[in-house]
């Protein structure tokens, strides 16, 4: 009987130094590595249309559709695909509710810079712009652009698809 209790109380303290009080880290090494979303860097809207050239028209052309992300990336075994876009302009009575998959961007930076259009998306800038989307198809496209910056003033833009600057 005793040798019975002793063989019970020294199992019992085996297992207690194993897992400690609280969440048992000891198998933590075997478990997966968290998923994460890709971040797309070009952006298609969905309906097509080509961008307004009205300054004060660009927060309803952006909230007007959903943006699909043109992945150009591989993804990786462990990778989410990236978001769709819905802009919702916090100024209006927005109506349409988001898609539980869609990624809701709040519109708060539109600027125009010699004939670029900018737009923050949750912190990073990207450029408003036509792009193809079939041989004869046009539509308009978030192009992420991080050499530019809503902080400076005035940049030289360089347009994707001009002529290049004549030497001075």
């Amino acid at each position: 009987m005793r040798l019975a209790f002793l063989l019970v109380a020294l199992v019992a303290n085996a297992t207690a130094y194993a897992c400690p009080p609280g969440p048992c880290l000891k198998y933590r090494h075997m478990q997966p590595p968290p998923a994460v979303r890709a971040t797309a860097t070009t952006y298609m809207r969905s309906v097509r249309a080509q961008p307004p050239n009205n300054p004060r028209a660009l927060a309803d052309f952006l909230t007007s559709s959903v943006w699909l992300p043109k992945n150009e990336t591989v993804l990786g075994p462990n990778t989410l695909p990236a978001l769709a876009i819905r802009f919702v302009d916090p100024r209006r009575d927005n109506t349409r509710r988001p898609i539980a998959d869609d990624r809701v961007v709040l519109v708060r930076r539109i600027e125009r810079r010699r004939h670029v259009t900018i737009v923050e998306v949750d912190g990073d800038v990207f450029e408003l712009m036509q792009c193809r989307t079939g041989s004869r198809q046009w539509t308009s496209c978030l192009t992420a652009r991080p050499d530019l910056s809503f902080d400076v003033p005035e940049q030289d833009i360089e347009q994707h698809g001009q002529f290049a600057k004549p030497p001075p």
